[in-house]
């Protein structure tokens, strides 16, 4: 008997594959949110089939990744593409190959070779099992500025269920310090994103070697908050720094009996990115009146080579990328 943490947990359970269906379901909830604000006008013949591709392109070895799919109808799961071919290209022609992982529709970047030093261009090229291609728009690598020191508090926070009841919750609130470097007046916009990594213990029962049985460790990483998109513009700080800013909460729960990490990710973006995320936002950040004016789809930044009036989704951005991260304990919990 093999109990298998990946069927409770799967490895899919990624940011890209959130963006992926909120993107692909953004007619329909601009439909529902519709009130006696002014209405945008946008497609609500939601169909499905319209190609969704999502990405980012790095200035490491780590975080190259990409996920292409093609909508589903109403608020069905994304249908991801296999066999592609994916890779990514700078302004001298220069191709990088992006395999699929074992992930379908998820192609990563496994040995990086163009020279991603700042200012260096960059675009994504997608080649779909039909035979249509698609490629993003050129951004350039921006460069990476400030420093982040993350830390957490163990906190309780109130919160009302399903059934009107209130109760208490013990919750890991991470933090966030940053200082932001200027480069004279040049502009700044930032993103982060938060990441846990925890161990648990995988038992195998042998049939021929009962009641022996075989310990193995797996290791889950998933997304903190992923419905949340933190992006700043730096023209907002008065200061050039942001103190004590929560990222993301976590309710603590059995995976905190070990070492839990927790990755926090900063993104120095394009001012396309940025606006991008701005207004991603702009969706996610709905969580009260239906009459609020709702979101109109967001443009991508991918185009069919051949048929550029094509309904294509989803971002593909080019980002300076930093990594902090720290380590709760079972002792770190009163």
């Amino acid at each position: 008997m093999q109990i298998s943490f990946e069927k409770i947990l799967p490895s899919k359970q990624t940011r890209l594959a959130f963006l992926v269906r909120l993107v692909a379901m953004l007619p329909l909830y601009a439909l529902f949110l519709l009130g006696c604000e002014e209405i945008i006008e946008f497609d609500t013949n939601n169909k499905g089939g319209d190609l969704v591709v999502f990405g980012r392109v790095t200035n490491g070895t780590e975080g190259n990744e990409v996920t292409v799919s093609l909508t589903s109808p109403f608020d069905r799961p994304s249908t991801p593409i296999q066999f592609a071919n994916v890779s990514v290209l700078d302004e001298e022609g220069n191709r990088e190959i992006f395999r699929e992982t074992t992930d379908p529709g998820t192609y990563r970047s496994e040995n990086p070779v163009l020279d991603r030093s700042t200012g260096k261009k960059f675009y994504l090229e997608v080649c779909t099992p039909n035979g249509k291609m698609y490629r993003s728009a050129v951004e350039a690598m921006p460069k990476l500025v400030g420093e982040d020191s993350v830390y957490f508090n163990v906190e309780t926070e109130r919160f009302v269920t399903d059934n009107a009841q209130e109760v208490e919750q013990t919750v890991i609130n991470v933090l966030l310090d940053a200082e932001i470097e200027r480069n004279g007046n040049e502009p700044v916009f930032l993103r982060w994103d938060v990441e846990e990594v925890y161990a648990v213990q995988e038992v195998m029962l042998p049939s021929n070697k009962f009641p022996l049985w075989i310990w193995n460790t797996c290791y889950i990483t998933n997304p903190v908050d992923a419905q949340k998109f933190f992006v700043f513009n730096g023209d907002d700080l008065t200061n050039d720094e942001i103190s004590n800013f929560s990222l993301a909460k976590r309710p603590l729960d059995g995976s905190f009996f070990g070492k839990h990490y927790f990755n926090v990710f900063r993104y120095s973006l394009s001012f396309e990115s940025f606006d991008y995320w701005r207004k991603v936002n702009q969706l996610t950040d709905r969580v009260g009146s239906i009459f609020d004016s709702p979101p109109a789809t967001q443009p991508s930044n991918n185009r069919n080579v051949e048929n550029p009036d094509e309904v294509v989704f989803g971002h593909i951005e080019v980002v300076a990328r930093a990594t902090s991260r720290f380590l709760v304990t079972k002792n770190d919990i009163p």
